[in-house]
């Protein structure tokens, strides 16, 4: 029998896109709306976004050069983050955030996962990600056994400032299966192990991308009505949907 391989998405993944009818941000944009924030903290990242996400949308950067500007985009952010003395008490405080709510199912799938003897790495490039993903899976009781968590990792001074960021930084343009690599979360050799690849866009699907596993069952929570959508997964869910499906999906296959 093959081994398994659970590889997911955090943001918009196992947390839900639309809460109250509202689409909800990436976990760092929840944080710069914390009323504890500088204002001038918000006026700054959201420059900082303007200058750089057109570069992380363009098609006509190559990954070398759009990795080179994801990573000064970073590195600009952190130093803002410095700037106004963010804590981790604000940051976790953020954590808490009404909007920040797992999908129906998770629960029970990372329950499934670890009973099942399945691995789980959670790989997030949203910029305070392990720091905030550890606190909300503790929060929702999901155990953590045979969960590794690629993101990136802040640390703080002894009054809780915010300091600097663990090296080497991820963000958008790196988050893919050689980072994993790199950072010895898996080895690129994986020709016994079939791997479930779950995110909510099609960048997600690089996760993969350079690991060497017997088979890849893509699954993405997006637009079903999308041709490239339904075409690049092999299993489309709609943006609201919870795991369960995802559960039948592990169930058949163990």
């Amino acid at each position: 029998m093959y081994k398994h391989l659970v590889i997911t998405d955090f943001d918009g993944t196992l947390t839900e896109k639309v809460v109250n009818g509202q689409k909800v941000p990436g976990l760092m944009s929840v944080l710069m709306s914390e009323p504890g924030i500088d204002k001038n903290c918000l006026v700054e990242y959201e420059e900082l976004f303007n200058k750089y996400h057109p570069y992380e949308q363009s098609t006509n950067l190559t990954l070398v050069q759009k990795q080179g500007f994801m990573l000064k985009w970073w590195l600009e952010v952190y130093s803002v983050l410095k700037k106004y003395k963010v804590t981790e008490t604000m940051i976790m405080k953020s954590c808490d955030s009404p909007l920040l709510q797992l999908r129906s199912g998770v629960k029970e799938f990372f329950d499934q996962c670890k009973n099942s003897d399945i691995s789980v790495i959670i790989f997030s490039a949203n910029g305070i990600g392990y720091n905030t993903i550890e606190y909300i899976l503790k929060k929702n009781d999901i155990s953590l056994t045979n969960v590794r968590i690629c993101a990136n990792t802040l640390y703080f001074e002894a009054n809780g400032q915010y300091t600097s960021t663990k090296q080497p930084i991820i963000h958008s343009a790196n988050k893919i299966g050689e980072t994993l690599i790199k950072n010895d979360f898996i080895a690129p050799d994986q020709d016994d192990t079939e791997c479930i690849l779950i995110g909510d866009n099609i960048d997600d699907l690089k996760m993969s991308e350079g690991i060497n596993f017997k088979s890849v069952t893509n699954v993405g929570f997006g637009d079903t009505l999308s041709s490239d959508f339904t075409e690049m997964f092999d299993l489309v869910l709609p943006i609201e949907a919870g795991f369960e499906k995802i559960s039948e999906l592990v169930s058949v296959r163990v």
